[in-house]
C-alpha cells in the first residue's frame, strides 16, 4: 500500500529510542516497556501486535504522554516531525494531541462526555484547534459521522453517548480523531468493538488518508488478521519488549520467533462460503431450553420520543437448545445486544414472550420469577464499565457467592481459585484491584464471575472482542469445555464470524432490529442466502493470513504460549 512512500521518505515522522515505562502502585513497581526502539515514516501503516499486558498500549500512550499519574517514562529520544516531545510541557502537548497526532482510544465509555451530544463533541475538537466554527463545523461533523459509517447522521448528531450502541460510540471516537487531519493517527484497538463490515469501512477510510495525505498510522491491535491485511510493517511485542518486527508479509508468512508462531496458531480460521464446517459442541440437542417469541422493543424516551421512537427489536423469534450455542450476529445497532438483554432479564420487551422450560419467565403480574437470574448470567462487552475498579479481583469473583449465600468463606475462596485457574487468570492477580488490570485480564474476571453460580444459560455480549487471539482461543476452549461438562447453553452476541465459526451451533443474523437469516452454522456460513450475510462473511479480516493459518494449525497441536 505505502511502498512508494517508504522508498521516498528518508526521515521518520516518529522515532523512539530506548523507551522505558514503569508503573507505580504504592511501594510496588512494574516495568511495562523495556528499552523499546520504534520508528514510523510518513504515510506508513505500522501495527503493534501482542497479548494483553505486552506493553503495546503503554507504548502508544507514552508517545502523547497520557500515562497515569506517577508513571515513570524515560527515553533516549522521542521525536515527532523533528521535535523531541520529551521536553514538551503539558500545554504544548495539548496542541499536539488531536491536531498533529490523532488518538483513537480503546474504550468509548470513558472517553466520550456523557452530558454532551455526539455532534457537539466532534464540533468541539474542530473549534478547539481553530479549524472551523458554527455551521461549517457542524457540517463537517455530519460528514465525518457519515464517513465512519454511522447511519442517520443528522439524528445521531443530536443524541447522547448512552443513546447509541457501543460500536457507534467507537466510530464517534474515530471521527473525532480524523477531524483535524493529523499527520499521525495512533489507534489503540480502534475496531475491536465494531462489526466486520463497519470495521472494513473504517480501515478503508484510514488507508485512504494514508495514501492521499501521507498520514501515518500506528495501529495497536491483538488482531493479526487486520495487521496482515492492512499494515506495511508489523511489530510484535511481549512482556514490554519487541520480539520481532518486519514487513507484514515476512511476519505472517515467515515468522522467526515461537511467540509469533503461537499468535498465528491461535487465530480461528475464516469460514469459507461453500465449505463444510464442524460442529461447535458434542451435546445432543433436546427440546428447547429457552424460546423467544415475537419480541419487540421500542425506545421512546429522550431523543427517541422526539424522533418518533426507534424499533431496536422488531418481531424476533428463535429457540435456544440445552447444551447448544446460538450466535446473534449483526452490525452495531442491529438490535442483537438489546435482544440479549431482554433474554437475560435486564431489559423488558415492549411485547413478546420468553419461555424457559416451556413456561413464561414472568409471573402473572409481569415480574421476573425469583430464580431466573441464577439460571441465566450476563457477561458484558466492556469490563471497564461493568466491574468496579476499586474492588479486588477476588472480591469481584466471590461477590455472587456471598450475595446468594453459597458456601462458607473457605469454600468460596476455593471456588474463586478454581475459576481463576479455569480462565487463565494468574493467582497473584486476585489481590490486585480491577483498575490495575488490562482489558483482556478484566474480561477473564467477568467470565469467571458469571460462571460462579453455575448458571444454565450464559449470555455473552462480545466476550472476546477485547482479547488478544491467544487468550481468545483459550476462553473459547474454556467455554466449550464448561458447556460439555455441565450442559450449559450459550447466547453468544458477536460481530466476529470467525469466532462464530469456532463456537456456534446455530446462527441468527440481525439487521435493523429484524432477523434476516437463521439456521445451522453450516448453512448460514457455508451457504449464506441473504446478501447481508454474504457481505458479513466477505468482510472478515485475515484473507492474507489463510495460507499461514492453515499450515500453522496443521503443524501445531497445542498453543505455544503459557496461559
Amino acid at each position: 500500500m505505502a511502498t512508494e512512500l517508504l522508498e521516498t521518505a528518508t526521515t521518520p515522522l516518529l522515532e523512539i529510542t530506548g523507551l522505558n515505562v514503569i508503573y507505580r502502585s504504592g511501594t510496588k513497581t512494574f516495568q511495562a516497556v523495556r528499552n523499546l526502539d520504534l520508528s514510523v515514516r510518513g504515510g506508513e501503516f505500522v501495527a503493534i501486535v501482542g497479548q494483553s499486558g505486552s506493553g503495546k498500549s503503554t507504548t502508544a500512550h507514552s508517545i502523547i504522554d497520557i500515562l497515569p499519574h506517577g508513571t515513570s517514562r524515560n527515553a533516549t529520544a522521542l521525536r515527532f516531525n523533528g521535535h523531541d516531545l520529551l521536553g514538551y510541557s503539558e500545554r504544548e502537548m495539548q496542541k499536539i494531541r488531536g491536531k498533529a497526532i490523532g488518538f483513537v482510544p480503546q474504550d468509548p465509555t470513558v472517553s466520550l462526555d456523557p452530558v454532551k451530544t455526539i455532534g457537539s463533541q466532534i464540533v468541539e475538537a474542530l473549534v478547539a484547534h481553530g479549524l472551523a466554527t458554527g455551521t461549517v463545523a457542524a457540517d463537517r461533523a455530519l460528514s465525518l459521522l457519515d464517513e465512519v459509517g454511522i447511519d442517520r447522521p443528522q439524528q445521531r448528531f443530536a443524541q447522547y453517548p448512552h443513546e447509541i450502541s457501543g460500536g457507534m460510540r467507537q466510530r464517534v471516537l474515530i471521527a473525532i480523531a480524523l477531524s483535524c487531519g493529523p499527520s499521525l493517527i495512533i489507534a489503540d484497538e480502534p475496531t475491536s468493538g465494531l462489526d466486520v463490515t463497519v470495521q472494513r469501512k473504517v480501515l478503508d477510510r484510514i488507508e485512504k488518508l494514508t495514501r492521499e495525505r501521507q498520514t501515518a498510522v500506528l495501529f495497536i491491535t491483538h488482531d493479526l488478521g487486520i495487521a496482515a491485511d492492512r499494515a506495511d510493517r508489523i511489530v510484535v511485542m511481549n512482556e514490554g519488549r519487541i520480539v520481532e518486527q518486519g514487513s507484514a508479509l515476512d511476519i505472517t508468512r515467515r515468522p522467526q520467533e515461537n511467540y509469533t508462531r503461537a499468535l498465528l496458531a491461535d487465530i480461528p480460521p475464516r469460514p469459507r462460503i461453500g465449505a463444510a464446517t464442524s460442529s461447535g459442541t458434542l451435546v445432543e440437542a433436546e427440546k428447547p431450553l429457552m424460546e423467544a417469541k415475537a419480541l419487540h422493543k421500542q425506545f421512546t424516551s429522550g431523543w427517541f420520543r422526539r424522533s418518533g421512537g426507534i424499533k431496536a427489536v422488531d418481531d424476533v423469534s428463535f429457540v435456544l437448545e440445552k447444551g447448544r450455542t446460538l450466535a446473534l450476529v449483526g452490525e452495531s445497532g442491529s438490535g442483537k445486544t438489546t435482544t440479549a438483554r431482554i433474554l437475560a432479564g435486564l431489559t423488558r420487551p415492549t411485547s413478546g414472550e420468553i419461555l424457559l422450560d416451556g413456561k413464561s419467565v414472568r409471573t402473572p403480574s409481569g415480574r421476573l420469577k425469583p430464580d431466573y437470574h441464577r439460571d441465566i448470567q450476563f457477561v458484558y462487552q466492556n469490563p471497564f464499565s461493568s466491574l468496579d475498579p476499586r474492588w479486588k479481583i477476588e472480591d469481584i469473583i466471590r461477590d455472587p457467592l456471598k450475595v446468594n449465600r453459597i458456601g462458607d468463606a473457605a469454600s468460596q475462596r476455593q471456588r474463586v481459585a478454581e475459576l481463576a485457574e479455569a480462565v487463565s487468570l494468574p493467582s497473584n492477580l486476585l489481590q490486585r484491584r480491577a483498575a490495575e488490570l488490562s482489558g483482556g485480564q478484566l474480561q477473564r474476571v467477568a467470565i469467571a464471575r458469571a460462571l460462579s453460580l453455575r448458571p444454565r444459560i450464559l449470555v455473552l455480549d462480545e466476550p472476546t472482542s477485547a482479547l488478544d487471539v491467544t487468550v481468545q482461543a483459550r476462553i473459547l476452549s474454556l467455554l466449550q469445555d464448561v458447556q460439555r461438562e455441565y450442559g450449559l447453553s450459550y447466547l453468544f452476541v458477536t460481530h466476529d464470524l470467525a469466532v462464530v465459526n469456532a463456537i456456534a451451533d446455530r446462527i441468527v443474523v440481525m439487521k435493523s432490529g429484524k432477523v434476516v437469516e437463521s439456521g445451522t452454522k453450516q448453512d448460514v456460513l457455508g451457504n449464506p442466502q441473504a446478501a447481508y450475510t454474504q457481505e458479513l462473511v466477505a468482510a472478515i479480516p485475515g484473507k492474507k493470513l489463510q495460507p499461514t493459518i492453515t499450515a500453522t494449525h496443521a503443524a501445531t497441536a497445542d498453543p505455544l504460549l503459557p496461559a
